[in-house]
């Protein structure tokens, strides 16, 4: 048996106790008017002066004591600030709008405040977080838990979209690919885009503007980490997800929310081009997930009419076609056991054969009519038969087992969460169970012994965590969110480095898009566009104009001729030649 590698994240214990509470009267001298003001504003619980109540915590760790005098506004802001990295938390007291000073109330508090923090100092996720080491006067008192420890997570690495937020990430560690899939996530400019993508009656042709676009990055060389632009696609359909294609005929995939899937070569020429869509696929509604079959050549699609279909990528015509009962909205396929696991809107898995056309249900997990929040991710371990999911509020892990008569998933456990779930991986070099948040935070859950439990969080970014991937051999993590950003962190394995305490990551940035509405074409500075020669408007000479990067170039093209018995002006006083 291998051996476990540490946690994320430092062992620390800790004993809280509430010695007493007392009353603070910090409300500054007054008479008359001013007096009765100053004996209002101690009565409400919002306003920052006047009569509150301190409350002496007593905090031991080590074997050393310190105390502490805090309010309970403090307690409440740390309260919301573990809200954003944490999965969960316990419930805290309520807080009232008028400030009550009587000896029971006061005491009842004290006491829920207690069983508050003890609670607290019981979680290993939360001493491990800034707010609550701050809080508990651990930063004050032991300075190197401001210092990165081993055991911490180290950003290796980030790439920069400049466009849009990105929605999807596939990679190709051997050949140093990097494939990204973005949309525009800001509704405020999903709206611009569609007024300005409309056509006027004096314009030739509607500007369609991309709300999308697909990037391919290679790494400059290998172990640098550092990417550069190789091509980009963009499309007006939203997109959803990516794929990779590798070996003959390699090309990069996305699904769109017209219910097409677009498609790119890998040898295409660099620079920015409007992307292409595959022949004889399409969806009755938007493309919501993909997934290759890299033996058989197929392209599983699911899309929110229900619908999954498994397409041949060399014969390029749809093989089959099922239903699910309610819309896919992620998918995984395990290429060694030919299984295609597809997440439901309902919050249902159904794991699928592969090795036989048309698609077979293997089993449907869990078996149950209960309605459940919807599949948001899934990871497999293929070796014990481990799936483990993520919803909107819980997350599962159940075994998958087969026998003649057929196969069933059975629940191992679950674990509840406040926050919003975005995605899953599992770490199995040191069994933690990785869980990404729509705040931007990831949560890591300890599984010892037949029990789940938080073990640390950190923020990883800014913004909703829309997709993440876990190397168990390289142990690094890859996660991509709405901010625009992929990052690749680096944990703790035996034989790597550790970085220095001054160690930054490397940045790669895609070339600036130069903002484009109507009457302007976009391009990507430093980047050759694509594109087919546009006629310029009516001139004495007219002429095609090409990129600036193939130089001026001018071909003269014959004026139009007017159409016999039709005149040059076409004012409403000469309708000759009308019926013409």
């Amino acid at each position: 048996m291998a051996e476990v590698l540490p946690k994320l994240g430092r062992d620390i214990a800790l004993e809280v106790k509430i010695l007493k509470y007392e009353m603070v009267d910090n409300a500054p001298d007054a008479s008359g008017l001013a007096k009765g003001l100053e004996a209002l504003k101690a009565r409400v619980s919002l306003a920052k002066s006047g009569q509150h109540v301190e409350y002496l915590l007593q905090v031991r760790r080590d074997g050393s004591t310190w105390t502490l005098r805090r309010r309970f506004q403090q307690v409440s802001l740390m309260h919301e600030s573990l809200r954003r990295h944490v999965a969960s938390l316990p419930e805290l007291p309520a807080k009232s709008v008028v400030r009550q000073f009587s000896s029971d109330y006061l005491e009842s508090r004290k006491n829920a405040l207690a069983a508050y923090l003890n609670q607290l100092a019981e979680r290993r996720d939360v001493l491990n977080a800034a707010a609550a080491q701050d809080f508990f006067g651990l930063l004050e008192r032991e300075p190197s838990l401001q210092m990165r420890s081993r055991c911490d997570p180290f950003l290796a690495a980030e790439v920069q979209e400049v466009t849009f937020g990105i929605t999807s990430f596939v990679t190709d560690p051997s050949r140093g690919l990097l494939l990204l899939g973005a949309s525009d996530c800001n509704w405020v400019s999903k709206l611009d885009t569609k007024i300005t993508n409309i056509k006027l009656p004096w314009e030739p042709s509607a500007p369609e503007l991309p709300s999308s676009q697909m990037t391919l990055w290679k790494e400059l060389a290998p172990g640098s980490q550092s990417y550069q632009v190789q091509f980009c696609c963009r499309f007006g359909p939203a997109l959803s997800s990516v794929a990779l294609v590798k070996g003959d005929g390699a090309c990069a995939l996305c699904g769109l929310s017209d219910g097409s899937v677009g498609v790119q070569k890998l040898s295409a020429p660099g620079g920015v081009s409007r992307g292409a869509t595959l022949p004889l696929l399409k969806h009755t509604a938007a493309v919501s997930a993909l997934a290759v079959d890299e033996k058989e050549r197929w392209l599983f699609s699911a899309s929110k009419d229900n619908a999954v279909k498994v397409y041949d990528l060399v014969r390029q015509m749809v093989q089959c076609e099922t239903h699910a009962p309610t819309p896919v909205t992620t998918m995984l396929f395990d290429e060694a056991q030919r299984r295609l696991f597809t997440g439901l809107q309902s919050g249902v898995i159904i794991v699928w054969d592969t090795s036989i056309l048309p698609l077979k249900v293997m089993c449907s997990i869990p078996d149950t009519t209960q309605a459940l929040s919807r599949i948001t991710g899934m990871d497999y371990e293929a070796g014990s038969g481990t799936l483990f999911s993520s919803g909107k509020d819980m997350l599962g892990v159940w075994k998958l087992k087969s026998a003649s008569s057929g196969s069933w998933g059975r629940s191992v456990g679950s674990i509840s969460a406040q926050n919003v779930c975005t995605g899953v991986a599992w770490a199995a070099s040191s069994r933690e169970l990785l869980v990404s948040l729509a705040t931007g935070a990831i949560v890591a859950f300890a599984l010892a012994d037949g029990t789940a439990g938080p073990s640390y969080s950190w923020q990883a970014h800014e913004d909703e965590i829309t997709h993440m991937q876990w190397d168990d051999a390289q142990r690094c993590l890859i996660t991509a969110s709405k901010d625009k950003k992929l990052r690749i962190w680096h944990f703790f394995a035996p034989g790597r480095p550790e970085p220095s305490p001054i160690a930054t990551a490397v940045i790669s940035t895609a070339p600036s898009l130069l903002p484009a509405r109507r009457g302007a074409a976009s391009q990507m500075e430093g980047v050759p566009v694509r594109q087919t020669p546009t006629v310029s408007p009516p001139s004495a000479t007219p002429s095609y104009s090409y990129p600036a990067s193939h130089g001026p170039v001018t071909v003269p093209v014959a004026a139009p001729v007017a159409a016999p018995g039709c005149q040059g002006d076409d004012s409403e006083d000469d309708l000759t030649g009308w019926d013409r």
